[in-house]
């Protein structure tokens, strides 16, 4: 027996936080974390490989998906910034229609920006996704 599902307003809410949280960090990604910001990825990353590359312990430790911009070939700042704008547009898909699969995504976004941007992400009130 196949039932209907009603979405209900907390998912509706949560991914409309996602979607302020994801958007309001889209402006601030090169001047905070951008190759020339305050903290920039590149930087924070090489630290925590001391030189190497990255591996599943590194992976374990500093679980982000910033890890991957070099697979991409692109910038840290770059790939920083369309991890952002996907985050944002699945943010507005999810309340549009939301799923599992959404959420998991916009988690797993979310949480890699929240490991390697520590120091100004614990400012903020988005902190709590």
């Amino acid at each position: 027996m196949v039932t209907s599902y009603n979405h209900s307003g907390v998912e509706i809410g949560i991914a409309t936080c996602y979607a302020a949280a994801f958007a309001s960090l889209i402006p601030h990604i090169y001047g905070l974390f951008g190759s020339d910001g305050v903290l920039p990825y590149d930087r924070f990353l090489t630290h925590t490989l001391g030189g190497g590359q990255p591996s599943l312990s590194t992976a374990e430790h500093v679980p982000t998906i910033l890890w991957f911009a070099g697979n991409f070939g692109l910038p840290y700042d770059v790939f920083a910034t369309a991890c952002a704008v996907t985050g944002t547009g699945l943010s507005i898909l999810a309340i549009v229609a939301p799923c599992s699969a959404l959420f998991a995504c916009m988690w797993v976004l979310y949480m890699g920006f929240l490991v390697s941007d520590s120091t100004f992400m614990s400012f903020q009130w988005d902190i709590l996704l």
